[in-house]
């Protein structure tokens, strides 16, 4: 099993870049120790240089001939000592050539070396300053976001306080006062507005147009807006306040207006008092007049902080969406670096093996020994080895979600509603209305059916279990796609995953399972697995079967219903592909996917180290699922089996994509924010002037967290009376309604959950109409059936006060 940095070298949840640190402290007592090896060469190819010069000049002295002997005498003595030297000379000619081949394969050695060192010596250190930076600005970003939550907490309580007030004096007034400030009407560059009208279209303005720092030799001027911008809003957005502001002189006299009235500032600039003023660049002043209702105002200001608040999430999202980039980016470096740094050294050692080897008989022992360290010396298994003894935790940066800053108000927006990445099983499955998440769903459907592509077209089985072993979550294809489905506000569709490659569909559901909360199996069972895997040994493997089982079914209906989802389908690919369960592939599918199933509620390094996720996996896999699964051993009482790979939630029937799209265009594109906590009022009639009203939209949003739809909504808000009313309404319109799912296992999760809702105020009655209605949970709703449903509940709310 090959481990890839980016897997292993986290940290624990309280510090999720430690391992980051402890690489990049690695990295540098490993460029260090390659610094010492490099000085040892160099010295060692001193050496010997000086040592093959030292030899050669030793072969190159002659002897002087001694003239006092006499002719015989010198040519014997010559010939003896010229033999004797020549003999020499070859000697110290031979060892010098040896030595001067060591000094030269050294110094190939040493120039390789010195170029690494050259190369990498600050690159480590670059990466990890710009990590570091990274890091300070996603700490503050993410601080950020906090304040401006808290932010936005305290003004929606000072709204609906302000709203409270003043509706307690429309309460109190014996009659209705004539129009306040808010009525009063206000000349402002040759158009006519109330104050309510003019802040709304000032406040509009200073958010939607664009701002940007400008430099000046006076310093920085922060958050400046163009003229010409402000010109062309007011000809164009401006319209939808007054239609005459599309003129160009009209919306000028508006310009000149702000600009008098000390609503923006021109910025000090060199000539820009020659300039004319759709020329000039501004700073906002103020935004609103200070004679607008309190009630107003306040919830404006609400509303600008919420604004805020979301812009910050989605600030802090991207900055540790970077961060988390920047430290994979990262990690494989330093893996691709310490490989090429142990390869190196490995050539390093090879290489004075073979100079040493080129020695005399002396230094063979020493080669032998080198020899013995070179055999057992391999990069890929030291790399291997580190990753699998110094591994620092599995626990990611944890994606920041969006919900509402306070529990008093309902977002709706598919931004909101189609968020699925950071999203516990609980919640999805409750705002789904389905026992398995509609991305785990449907891509298990897609790899079933083979309708992932790879690179010559539509994918196979046996390629699928490459991918469950090679695909990786941190591909640019794949966290491209998870932005995409999370910010886009569309939900994930069949048509979508089909033009995906098989890589990227796995990888995005690798990216889904890590990116969980809490993993698939409860972090509650954790702890008694790591006790049921203690022993090493696997000779127990069939009485640990009956308390696995027993764990299960603690587990809860989500939990349950996806893990078995998962492990049914690799059973399915196992018996598909030919693959037996004592197949070496089975294990390093466990190996892949264990710690993505089963984690700890706190990830630390000692929790890094744990096996038993990998070989409780094994064990869901080797052993038949109706062992493990039974029927009955459901936690919601039913049986596992009818959650079938072509069963009712893997059924193409029922992921209807269009339908799924008709649901979300009912939000429409923009978002709306509706108070949930806005006091009561007994007058009808001054209710609705007040015009306070819950609409259909608003309750189905309210339950669609439950999965509820809006006709469930409807039965929720109306009560006994209005079921047999709204149900009527709905069935008489042109609404056309899909085959609908009664009676089976689909429609369970649905009822079961509208039950667990309404559960503290069901009569027979109720639970009659409830089944009356179930039919109605898969209508289309046209615009103008919306309106209808709308005005119905609406009347429903202000006959039965205490239903808001």
């Amino acid at each position: 099993m090959q481990h890839a940095f980016e897997e292993v070298f986290w940290g624990p949840s309280n510090d999720p870049l430690l391992g980051v640190k402890k690489l990049h402290d690695n990295y540098q007592y490993g460029v260090s120790e390659l610094e010492e090896i490099l000085n040892l060469v160099q010295q060692r190819m001193m050496t010997e240089e000086y040592y093959a010069n030292r030899l050669q000049e030793l072969a190159s002295v002659r002897v002087a001939n001694n003239a006092k002997n006499d002719a015989r005498q010198r040519d014997e003595s010559n010939s003896m000592l010229h033999q004797v030297l020549v003999t020499m000379r070859q000697e110290a000619t031979i060892i010098s050539s040896t030595h001067r081949h060591m000094h030269d394969t050294l110094s190939r050695t040493y120039s390789s070396l010195k170029r690494f060192l050259d190369d990498h010596r600050k690159l480590s250190q670059t990466r990890k300053d710009a990590i570091d930076s990274s890091a300070k600005r996603f700490d503050a970003v993410r601080t950020d976001a906090n304040d401006k939550r808290k932010d936005a907490a305290t003004k929606w309580a000072k709204a609906r306080e302000a709203d409270a007030v003043y509706k307690q004096g429309l309460l109190n007034a014996t009659t209705l006062a004539p129009a306040g400030s808010m009525d009063v009407l206000v000349n402002f560059g040759e158009q006519e507005f109330t104050v309510v009208e003019f802040n709304n279209l000032v406040s509009n303005m200073e958010r939607d147009i664009p701002k940007i720092d400008v430099k000046s030799i006076l310093g920085t001027y922060k958050a400046v807006v163009a003229g010409s911008s402000i010109l062309k809003y007011l000809t164009t957005v401006g319209t939808q306040h007054r239609t005459s502001l599309q003129s160009v002189d009209s919306a000028t006299a508006f310009l000149s207006a702000l600009i008098s009235q000390n609503f923006l500032k021109s910025i000090a600039l060199r000539n820009s008092n020659k300039l004319s003023i759709s020329d000039q660049q501004y700073q906002w002043k103020k935004t609103s007049l200070d004679n607008e209702p309190a009630h107003t105002k306040t919830r404006r200001d609400a509303e600008r902080a919420e604004m805020d608040y979301r812009n910050a999430v989605r600030i802090a999202e991207d900055a540790r969406a970077s961060l988390e980039s920047s430290c994979v980016e990262h990690m494989r470096a330093i893996q691709v670096a310490l490989l090429e740094r142990l390869s190196l050294a490995r050539t390093v050692i090879s290489s004075y093996i073979d100079s040493e080897q080129s020695c005399i008989s002396p230094i063979s022992q020493s080669v032998e020994r080198f020899n013995v360290l070179l055999e057992m010396f391999s990069a890929e298994r030291q790399v291997q080895a580190m990753a699998e003894r110094d591994r620092t935790g599995n626990a990611r940066l944890q994606p920041i979600v969006y919900s509402p800053s306070t529990s008093k108000i309902v977002v709706e927006s598919k931004f909101v509603r189609n968020v699925v990445f950071g999203v516990s099983l609980e919640a999805l499955a409750a705002r789904e209305g389905r026992r398995v998440p509609g991305i785990l769903r449907k891509c298990l459907k897609a790899l079933v059916k083979g309708m992932c592509r790879d690179g010559s077209g539509v994918s196979g089985r046996k390629d699928e279990f490459a991918a469950w072993m090679d695909s990786s979550m941190y591909s640019t294809s794949v966290q491209s796609w998870r932005v995409e489905l999370n910010s886009s506000g569309k939900a994930l569709t069949l048509g979508a995953i089909s033009a995906r490659p098989l890589g990227d569909v796995i990888g995005l559901l690798k990216l889904w399972l890590q990116q969980l909360p809490g993993s698939v199996c409860n972090n509650e069972i954790y702890e008694p697995l790591k006790l049921l895997y203690l022993s090493k040994s696997d000779e127990f493997a069939g009485m640990r079967s009956g308390s696995i089982k027993s764990l299960l079914t603690t587990l809860s209906p989500a939990h349950y219903n996806c893990l078995f989802a998962l492990v049914s389908h690799w059973q399915k690919l196992f018996e598909e592909t030919g693959t037996s369960k004592d197949d070496a592939k089975v294990a390093e599918l466990s190996q892949v996917m264990g710690h993505l199933l089963l984690r700890p509620r706190v990830e630390t390094q000692v929790t890094a180290h744990d096996k038993h996720p990998s070989r409780f996996l094994r064990d869901l896999l080797t052993h038949d699922s109706s062992d493990l699964f039974g029927p009955g051993m459901t936690p919601s009482g039913g049986s596992s089996h009818s959650l079938e790979l072509a069963g009712e939630d893997l059924d193409a029937d029922l992921d209807d994509d269009d339908a799924e799209d008709a649901s979300d265009d009912l939000l429409g594109g923009g978002e709306k924010i509706t108070m949930v906590d806005a006091s009561p009022t007994s007058d009808p009639a001054l209710g609705a002037g007040m015009n306070h009203r819950a609409s259909a939209a608003s309750i189905a949003s309210l339950t669609g967290g439950l999965g509820t739809t809006a006709a469930d909504a409807s039965l929720v808000a109306g009560g006994d009376a209005s079921r047999t009313s709204i149900s009527g309404s709905l069935l008489s319109s042109n609404a056309q309604p899909r085959d609908s799912l009664s009676g089976s296992d689909a429609a369970a999760p649905r009822s079961s959950m509208m039950g667990s809702l309404l559960s503290s105020a069901k009569s027979d009655e109720d639970l009659f109409l409830e089944a009356e209605a179930e039919g109605l949970e898969d209508i289309e709703f046209n615009e103008a059936d919306l309106r209808d449903l709308e005005l119905e509940v609406d009347q429903i709310l202000l006959e039965n006060p205490d239903l808001m």
